[in-house]
């Protein structure tokens, strides 16, 4: 998807605001530009955020999902929103 469109499709509604959206598509688009950036931001985040070991195989960039996350075991131990 073209950054350009990608920073403006969202408007400000009760849960999000405009600001929010571009910074959050602005970083989605810069993670899509690398896939060795992104899945180093992706490690880094996950060690940042959980207790349990993950390691980072493929990334795939989306924007205004819900994802669980898994440990090495299959237990879910969180979730990224």
């Amino acid at each position: 998807m073209s950054l350009l469109i990608r920073l403006f499709k969202y408007r400000a509604g009760e849960k999000n605001s405009p600001e929010e959206n571009f910074l959050t598509e602005a970083l989605a688009g810069v993670l899509e530009s690398s896939r060795s950036l992104s899945r180093e931001f992706a490690q880094w985040l996950f060690d940042k955020c959980f207790s349990s070991p993950v390691r980072v195989g493929s990334v795939r960039i989306a924007t205004q999902k819900t994802v669980a996350v898994q440990d090495l075991h299959g237990t879910v131990v969180g979730a990224l929103v």
